[in-house]
């Protein structure tokens, strides 16, 4: 199985110092008084994209995560882009104005089933609970190793900053 490197947290953590500059992300509902929908969740890839549909540097940057990562494989992907997973969480975030990280892997099968999710880092218990739903309910493109599917890790992080 694929596993995600140990640094992860740290690149994830310089990733996500530079998502305010990044050109990807879903809006939401303006703020009252404001006609202008605000920028709900920002990244570095595009959120309505499968990952066939990214760009190879786009590909890359989801892929550093991964320890030693082949140029042939690919790693699962949520089938509808990351937004089917990150806009629950936004919104279960939204009612409890969570601060702070998420942090979880999952363990995606062959077939794109999630079997397994560990939480490393959260703001609350509630937001743990909601995001393990939401992945264990989501549809993957299982990962390739060597252009079969396999069994990979499938990592997620956010954080939560309150405006």
């Amino acid at each position: 199985m694929k596993k995600v490197a140990p640094l992860a947290f740290i690149v994830v953590a310089v990733l996500a110092g530079c998502m305010a500059n990044q050109k990807h992300h879903i809006r939401d509902q303006p703020a009252t008084g404001s006609k202008i929908p605000r920028k709900a969740v920002t990244g570095p890839i595009p959120f309505n994209k499968n990952y066939e549909e990214l760009t190879d540097s786009e590909k890359k940057a989801f892929t550093l995560v991964y320890e030693n990562f082949p140029p042939q494989d690919e790693p699962p992907f949520p089938i509808g882009g990351l937004e089917v997973i990150s806009k629950p969480i936004h919104k279960a975030q939204e009612k409890r104005l969570a601060r702070g990280s998420l942090s979880i892997i999952a363990v995606v099968d062959e077939q794109g089933v999630v079997r397994k999710a560990e939480v490393y880092e959260s703001p609350d218990k509630y937001i743990s609970k909601v995001a393990t739903a939401v992945l264990f309910s989501t549809k993957f493109k299982p990962g390739k190793c060597s252009g079969t599917p396999c069994v990979m890790e499938f990592p997620f992080f956010f954080n939560f900053l309150v405006k």
